[in-house]
């Protein structure tokens, strides 16, 4: 039986399969499935909840919300809808575009916890944003930031503890990296936001792991008005901007390796396009090396070999 399922964590889950429709408690949701049905749903879905039902033996698909929110208009959805309106959206998704819907493969302890941690690392850097711009605002407005006083502080001092948390799980992964690359500017941090979203070892082709990084548009569909691709393919943003922060860093460590890869790459597009700007090209080099970083993480984390890929 497929299920399609639009979640909440403070309100009943709605779903749809087959003809009906039912709302229901997140508890009983977790217990009313058999091995091999299969759930459909977006991402933002428990973690939890997920592995739950993961090891059960019963298969999860899930699409990025921007996907699904793309068929609103096409498919005749309104803006705002019901959770049961949701899960219908979620139904007819599938049924346009299959493909926008991955299969989630049943980690490992060690992957869970790695990415429980960064979930709560990810949300706890949202909260400080937004408690900063809380205190600007009041700051601006009232002259004060009493009712916010210290808050920002216990928060990044969570933050650098959920951090070293997460570094024992990547260790090994990073000195392999830094072995067979020789590539500096990429710590622990950095590496243990990529791993915890996008290792490797989870992807059977070299392509597959490029397009889920944002280095990759692979999987482009159509809209139904006029017939043409969107230009969005499936990929994981957190993993896009890490790989973002790994170019920068790497510049600001003025790592010899990568630095020789930005100015030819870099050369390379003033000579083909001399009407592009310096920070055209600048970009255009940026998003090339943040590819070759990408492929240098794969190879040296893989069990492949994509030597050819490299050199290619």
């Amino acid at each position: 039986m497929k299920y399609f399922v639009d979640w909440s964590r403070t309100k009943q889950v709605a779903l749809v399969y087959g003809e009906k429709e039912k709302q229901t408690t997140p508890k009983e949701f977790v217990n009313m499935f058999e091995e091999n049905d299969e759930v459909y749903l977006e991402s933002g879905f428990s973690s939890r909840i997920i592995y739950s039902l993961l090891d059960r033996g019963i298969k999860v698909y899930r699409a990025n919300s921007a996907s699904i929110n793309d068929f609103r208009t096409d498919l005749g959805f309104g803006d705002k809808g019901s959770d049961l309106d949701d899960a219908h959206l979620i139904q007819a998704a599938y049924e346009a575009k299959p493909d926008l819907f991955i299969e989630m493969e049943k980690p490992d302890e060690s992957d869970r916890e790695l990415r429980k941690l960064y979930t709560m690392y990810r949300q706890i850097t949202r909260d400080i944003t937004r408690f900063k711009n809380i205190i600007s605002s009041h700051n601006w407005e009232y002259g004060t930031e009493k009712g916010y006083n210290g808050a920002v502080e216990v928060l990044e001092v969570t933050k650098k503890d959920i951090l070293k948390q997460m570094i024992p799980y990547i260790k090994e992964d990073l000195s392999s990296f830094k072995e067979e690359t020789g590539i500096k500017g990429i710590g622990p941090a950095l590496m243990a936001q990529l791993l915890a979203v996008a290792h490797p070892k989870n992807f059977s082709s070299l392509s597959k792991y490029l397009a889920y990084v944002g280095c990759k548009a692979s999987t482009f569909y159509k809209t139904f008005e006029n017939g043409k691709g969107s230009g969005r393919g499936r990929f994981n943003r957190d993993a896009s901007q890490t790989g973002y922060l790994m170019v920068s860093g790497v510049m600001r460590a003025k790592d010899p390796i990568t630095e020789e890869w930005y100015y030819v790459i870099k050369e390379k597009f003033q000579k083909e396009h001399p009407d592009w700007s310096n920070g055209i090209c600048h970009g255009k080099a940026s998003n090339r090396l943040r590819t070759q970083i990408m492929k240098r993480i794969y190879k040296s984390l893989s069990n492949n070999d994509y030597q050819e890929i490299l050199e290619a």
